[in-house]
């Protein structure tokens, strides 16, 4: 396509009066332009023009699973094709307004075990093998990062607790000493006895979010508490979402049953404790857990909740501007191993906000 044509149907684009075949073609020449050396417009003339394309068009959803999109360009019609190549000019666009110059990588395995006695380990530096023995139980770690307790000679009459504690872009595995293994989230507390043995219940405590896989033993219940909650098992997959900066309290049920505050759930159901009123919804469970597999999952999410779950992982203060109005609500799925960079660009491809990194600081602007 000559310049002369494109500039012509540009006019015509911002007028609104190209057919569907122009646009099509419009889009062909921006696929083009980037793949074929033999077009001769001046970058400033490709920048007002993409410009003024991106201008016309409606803001665009956050796309889940973006790793895919390449795929489907390969496989798909040109029509897809060109869908894509749009998609992907305006994630390499927006690279240049908010974020360049700065990035924050992703969290990582990495947590604080705090002993009955107050002594405290780094469970990112220890070394593979037994850190500490307490009450009869041995505390070592494992070759893939994992924290074990397990049983090694005589047990403590009264049972003494541990404490495994993440920080803002961290998480961990812990194997509690019934076998039960519990996933933390960053930014979360969870305090346990070093041993249940001849306890009535498995009781422990949690402030964030953890994801149990419980040991069946229905002899001996266990016991989560959390903000303003008692949740009861006695053998089942669930995740507790607790953050104190979280407004209401929410635990999914994945397999088996457990009880909230005396109330039965369903596998795929919720319960969520909004100021005292507890109410059961159904989710997608797999949504809701996606963190564990290290996925970032939107789903209706407000700017403040996504933005809360984007800090804790990055280890970043947000600053908001004074009014955030009509911020939107977010729907898309991302791997929470990308740089913060890579997140925020794809938030800003809905067209409502920039932001800004500086240092571990991420402030947005309208």
């Amino acid at each position: 396509m000559k310049e002369k044509d494109i500039t012509a149907l540009l006019l015509k684009f911002e007028k609104e009066e190209c057919t569907p075949e122009e646009i099509a073609a419009l889009e062909t020449w921006y696929i083009q332009y980037g793949i074929d050396s033999r077009f001769e417009l001046a970058p400033n003339q490709v920048q007002d023009a993409t410009d003024r394309i991106w201008a016309r068009l409606e803001a665009p959803l956050i796309p889940r699973r973006p790793v895919l999109w390449l795929r489907i360009a390969v496989a798909a019609s040109i029509v897809l094709a060109l869908s894509v190549g749009l998609f992907f000019y305006f994630d390499q666009h927006t690279r240049s307004t908010a974020v360049a110059g700065n990035d924050i990588v992703a969290g990582s395995s990495k947590a604080i075990l705090t002993l009955s006695d107050g002594t405290k380990v780094s469970l990112n530096t220890a070394v593979k093998g037994q850190i500490a023995d307490q009450s009869g139980v041995m505390i070592s770690k494992e070759a893939d990062g994992q924290l074990v307790y397990s049983r090694d000679g005589a047990e403590a009459a009264e049972p003494v607790y541990n404490t495994v504690e993440t920080p803002k872009g961290g998480e961990y595995e812990v194997t509690l000493p019934d076998g039960s293994h519990v996933w933390l989230n960053a930014a979360t507390r969870l305090k346990f006895p070093a041993s249940f043995k001849n306890l009535k219940e498995r009781r422990v405590e949690i402030d964030g979010e953890g994801y149990f896989e419980v040991a069946k033993n229905k002899d001996v219940p266990f016991k989560v508490i959390s903000k303003g909650q008692e949740v009861e098992v006695t053998g089942t997959h669930f995740n507790v979402n607790s953050y104190t900066d979280e407004p209401v309290t929410k635990t999914t049920l994945l397999e088996g049953r457990v009880q909230v505050n005396g109330r039965v759930l369903a596998p795929g159901q919720q319960s969520v404790l909004n100021a005292g009123t507890l109410s059961i919804v159904t989710v997608d469970g797999d949504a809701e857990t996606a963190w564990k597999n290290g996925e970032f999952v939107f789903s209706g999410d407000d700017m403040q909740s996504v933005m809360r779950k984007i800090a804790r992982w990055y280890d970043v203060e947000v600053i908001y501007p004074e009014k955030l109005n009509n911020a939107g609500h977010f729907d898309g799925e991302f791997s929470r191993k990308k740089k913060l960079s890579d997140i925020l660009k794809m938030l800003e491809s809905t067209g409502n906000l920039k932001f800004k990194i500086e240092g571990r600081r991420v402030t947005l602007i309208r």
